[in-house]
Parts: structure tokens; C-alpha cells; sequence
């Protein structure tokens, strides 16, 4: 039978920054940044489970256009990279692995997107 595995509470802390330069009296440019450290709440993998999670730092960046008029137009952008930092899991045949050995994941992540909006 499967075993219950214990995850653990996390706070996620974030920092952000937000700016605006006008360009004239209807354009305005908007600038975003952040960065966010996400700690993995899953234990070490010693079993025969593979439930591998990694803690993560997540940088973000980001940019607006608004045009000012009856129908105000915004379009924003966002890039954000996240890092997975390196995490090793010892693998225990007292565990239920099917041999002691140490087992590494890593890795990095990268999204992006648009979104258009009309407000009136």
C-alpha cells in the first residue's frame, strides 16, 4: 500500500517593483520587476516514491503600454525564469527504493506572455 507522504507548510516570500513614464498626455509605459523564493514543501524522496520537487527562486519582468482615449487600449508583456535549485535524494532499500543510491534533479523553467485589454 501506498504511504502518506508529509508535506510541509511554506511561506513563499515575494519582492516587486512597479513604475510608470509618461510618454505624452494619452501614452503611458509601465515597467515591472520581481522575484520570489519558493521552498519546496515535499520531504526527500528515500523510497520508492519519486515525488521530486525542488525549492525555486522565480525572477520576472514585465512591461505595459496604455493609450488613453474613449476606449482606453493596455497591452502588457511578462518574461519570468525560474530556477530550480539542486536538490539530491538518498535512496534507501530500507526505504523501499530498489537500491541505495543518491538521485539529483535540477532544472530551469521559462514563461512568457501577452495580454490586450479594452477599457470603456
Amino acid at each position: 500500500p501506498a504511504s502518506a507522504v508529509d508535506f510541509t507548510p511554506t511561506a513563499v516570500p515575494h519582492l516587486a517593483v512597479e513604475g510608470d513614464v509618461p510618454l505624452s498626455r494619452e501614452i503611458t509605459l509601465q515597467w515591472r520587476g520581481g522575484y520570489a523564493f519558493e521552498p519546496s514543501p515535499a520531504p526527500e524522496q528515500t523510497g520508492r516514491g519519486a515525488m521530486f520537487d525542488n525549492h525555486r527562486s522565480l525572477f520576472s519582468a514585465g512591461w505595459g503600454v496604455t493609450i488613453a482615449g474613449e476606449q482606453a487600449l493596455q497591452l502588457n508583456g511578462f518574461v519570468q525564469w525560474q530556477w530550480l535549485h539542486p536538490r539530491q535524494h538518498q535512496r534507501q532499500l530500507a526505504a523501499g527504493a530498489q537500491g541505495d543510491r543518491v538521485v539529483a534533479s535540477d532544472g530551469w523553467i521559462l514563461a512568457a506572455g501577452t495580454s490586450l485589454g479594452v477599457m470603456f
